[in-house]
């Protein structure tokens, strides 16, 4: 199969995390190695030596040559990688997810444009300064550092779902469109203001200030189960169509009245304020009180405030 930027394995489960939710002729498909991509990685009488983690790298790679050259740094590499080269013999797309990666030393200097490692208990990125990513995914990875992505000009989605990142200074000036930091650690966000961020999820984070992203074309926030209270920095955010502050300290809704929300999930036993305005929002589709990944609990405005009125949500 192809794969493009948008469409890759990490997004496969990226999509289950979203609040709401080519290739081009020259490349090849992402591949395994064939149906037997285990057998692959073991070398007949008539194939080249495997690659070591001394030996110069290919200027050629191919997915024989990849799959050894990764396994010879990581010994517990399950050989289900996937990969995407150009026509010039260079990986552009590499798929990594739970195979059991630590060492990706080898993957230094290659011109990725995506990389997926979600679920690898890696937790030193080096290798991936200075490459041309577009799309990096370390969900569920031992990653706390992220200095190797200081001063990157092309990162437009970063996943770093349930990892120990406390620090986001790293990413002060990146383009990020898309960053997601569920169950991550990091308590200040100001590094976020500025950016071009598009989609933002926040859900667990230690943060009670939500100020630095006043300055940010967001479309979608996810503040699930913050300390966020005040919502009055979110009241210039003319972009803002989807907003999640289910499980917070959230008394006062009235600062989001204005915006063109389309979605929005609130707990209702904690708002004293600002629901009379929030009714009125002409552009409303759906309202919540709390969210799955299918949006089966999202409701029409008419419902959703029938039961409302009713008492159901106290």
């Amino acid at each position: 199969m192809k794969i493009s930027l948008n469409l890759s394995t990490a997004l496969g489960a990226a999509a289950a995390l979203c609040f709401f939710a080519a290739c081009s002729k020259s490349e090849t498909p992402l591949s395994n190695g064939g149906d037997s991509p285990k057998a692959e990685t073991t070398p007949d009488a008539t194939e080249s030596e495997p690659v070591s983690k001394t030996a110069a790298a290919p200027t050629f790679w191919t997915d024989v040559t990849l799959h050894r050259a990764i396994r010879a740094g990581n010994v517990g590499y399950s050989g289900n990688g996937q990969f995407q080269i150009n026509e010039q013999g260079q990986p552009e797309a590499i798929v990594l997810a739970n195979c059991g990666v630590t060492n990706i030393d080898v993957l230094a200097d290659m011109p990725l444009l995506m990389l997926d490692m979600q679920g690898c208990p890696i937790s030193n990125i080096d290798a991936i300064k200075g490459m041309p990513l577009v799309e990096l995914y370390l969900d569920k990875t031992n990653v706390e550092d992220l200095s190797a992505l200081e001063g990157n000009t092309t990162l437009k989605k970063l996943y770093l779902n349930e990892t120990n990142v406390e620090d986001l200074a790293p990413l002060k000036g990146l383009p990020l469109e898309e960053l997601n930091l569920v169950g991550a650690r990091a308590d200040d966000i100001t590094p976020l203001a500025g950016m071009p961020l598009r989609m933002l999820w926040l859900t667990g984070l230690p943060i009670s200030d939500t100020s630095p992203l006043a300055t940010t074309p967001l479309v979608s926030l996810t503040l699930h189960r913050t300390q966020v209270a005040d919502l009055r920095p979110l009241s210039t955010m003319r972009t803002l169509q989807r907003l999640h502050v289910g499980d917070t300290p959230v008394k006062d809704l009235t600062p989001i009245a204005r915006l063109p929300l389309t979605r929005l999930v609130f707990t209702p036993s904690t708002v004293e304020k600002g629901v009379d305005e929030v009714r009125k929002i002409p552009t409303m589709q759906q309202l919540g009180v709390e969210f799955e990944d299918d949006m089966s609990t999202l409701m029409p405005p008419p419902v959703f405030w029938a039961k409302f009125d009713a008492g159901e949500f106290k």
